[in-house]
C-alpha cells in the first residue's frame, strides 16, 4: 500500500513539473506576442505591458504552488495515517498481552453480552459506545449517515429515540452471525481515565445546567439521588429526600464505592462495558486525542469525507491523558481511604490501559 502511495506522489510531482514547463513556455510566447503588439500599437503604454507581464508571471507560479500544497497535504495525511496505524497496533497488542498475563477473558470464547457493544451493518463496524467518552458524537455521526441528514440538524431527542434502530446490540444476533461479524467487521472503542470519567458523569447527571439536562437531572435524582441523600446526608431536608436533587460529589463517591460501583453505564468500567479481553479490537482510541484519532478511524471505515464533530469533545492535551492538577482538585475532599477503594473498583481499567493512556491515580497525587 505504501509503495503505491509513493508512486502516486511521484506521479503527482511529475505532473506538476510538466505543467510548470508548459506554463513557462506559454508565458514566453505570450510575452513575445505582447511585445509585438506593443511595437505595432503606439497607444499601448509601456506601463500597461509591464502590468500584463506581471500578471502572466504570477498565474503559473500560484498554480504550481497550489498543486505542491495539495501533494504536501497528501503526504502529511499519509504520514499521520501511518503513525496512527502503528500507534493503534501497539495499543491493541499491549492490551492483548496484558489480558494474557493477567488471565483475563478469552478472545476465542463466545461473544460477550453487553448492551453497549453495537453493530452498524451499513458501515460494517462493531463499536463499544462508552458513555462519557464521546459516545453521543459517534452514534449521532453514524445516525446522520443513515438519515442522510447533517450532523448538526439531529436533535438530542431524535438521536435518543432513533440511533439504536440502526445500531443493534451484538448479543441480539444469532451466535453464528455474531462470530462472523467479529471476524469480518472493524471493531473499535475509546478509553478515558476512569476518575476523570466519574467527574464528567457527576457533572452531567447530578449537576443542574438548565433546560439542557433538566430531564436527566430529575431522573437521576429519583433513580439514585434519593437513596444517596437518605444514606449519606446528615440532617437531610424533606424535599431532598423526596426529589434526590443536589447531591454533592462527596456523597456520590461514597455511593459508588459502597453501594453501586458499576450499576450505571455512565460510571461502569470500560472493561465491563467493552470486554477488551474477549474481543480483539482493531482500534482502541484515546479520548484525549479524540478528534485526530476519530478521523483516522473514519478514514479506515471508508468515511474519509466526514470529519469527526467537536461537539462534546473538549480541547485535549495531545493525547497525554487527564490533567493531574484538575483531577487532584476534583477529589481533594475525598478521604484517601475512599479513593483507594474507588481506584480498586477500576483496577482492570488501570491494568489494561494505564500505560498507553497515561491514567493518573489521585492517591499518588495527594
Amino acid at each position: 500500500m505504501f509503495n503505491s502511495k509513493r508512486t502516486v506522489r511521484r506521479l503527482g510531482l511529475l505532473v506538476i513539473s510538466i505543467i510548470g514547463v508548459i506554463m513557462v513556455l506559454d508565458f514566453i510566447l505570450q510575452k513575445k506576442e505582447l511585445r509585438h503588439v506593443a511595437r505595432s500599437d503606439q497607444a499601448l503604454s509601456s506601463r500597461s505591458l509591464e502590468d500584463q507581464e506581471r500578471n502572466h508571471t504570477k498565474e503559473p507560479a500560484l498554480m504550481i504552488n497550489e498543486m505542491k500544497k495539495i501533494v504536501s497535504e497528501t503526504e502529511d495525511n499519509d504520514t499521520s495515517g501511518r503513525i496512527n496505524e502503528q500507534l493503534m497496533h501497539e495499543r491493541t497488542e499491549h492490551v492483548r498481552n496484558k489480558c494474557k498475563y493477567l488471565g483475563l477473558g478469552n478472545a476465542n470464547a463466545l461473544p460477550p453480552m453487553s448492551d453497549y457493544i453495537v453493530v452498524d451493518e451499513k458501515f460494517k463496524v462493531v463499536y463499544c459506545m462508552v458513555p462519557k467518552i464521546a459516545s453521543t458524537s459517534w452514534t449521532k455521526l453514524f445516525l446522520s449517515q443513515h438519515l442522510t441528514t447533517p450532523y448538526q440538524n439531529i436533535t438530542w431527542q431524535t438521536w435518543h429515540k432513533t440511533w439504536r434502530k440502526y445500531m443493534k446490540e451484538l448479543h441480539r444476533y444469532p451466535m453464528n452471525e455474531r462470530i462472523k461479524i467479529l471476524q469480518s467487521y472493524t471493531k473499535f472503542m475509546f478509553v478515558r481515565d476512569p476518575l476523570d470519567r466519574i467527574v464528567s458523569a457527576f457533572k452531567n447527571k447530578f449537576t443542574f445546567k438548565g433546560k439542557s439536562n433538566q430531564k436527566e437531572y430529575e431522573w437521576y435524582g429519583k433513580a439514585y439521588g434519593k437513596a444517596i441523600v437518605k444514606k449519606y446526608r446528615k440532617n437531610p431536608t424533606l424535599r431532598s429526600l423526596q426529589d434526590g436533587l443536589g447531591i454533592t460529589f462527596e456523597e456520590f463517591i461514597q455511593y459508588i464505592t459502597n453501594d453501586a460501583p458499576h450499576k450505571d453505564e455512565h460510571w461502569k468500567s470500560v472493561y465491563l462495558l467493552c470486554h477488551p479481553c474477549d474481543i480483539n479490537y482493531d482500534y482502541i482510541g484515546n479520548f484525549y486525542d479524540a478528534t485526530n484519532e476519530s478521523n483516522f478511524i473514519l478514514n479506515r471505515i471508508h468515511l474519509e469525507t466526514i470529519k469527526f464533530p467537536s461537539e462534546n469533545v473538549l480541547t485535549k492535551n495531545g493525547g497525554f491523558g487527564v490533567n493531574g492538577t484538575k483531577l487532584k482538585y476534583a477529589y481533594q475532599k475525598i478521604p484517601k481511604s475512599t479513593l483507594s477503594k474507588l481506584e480498586y473498583l477500576y483496577e482492570k481499567d488501570y491494568a489494561l490501559f494505564s500505560e498507553d493512556f497515561h491514567f493518573k491515580k489521585v492517591t499518588g497525587l495527594l
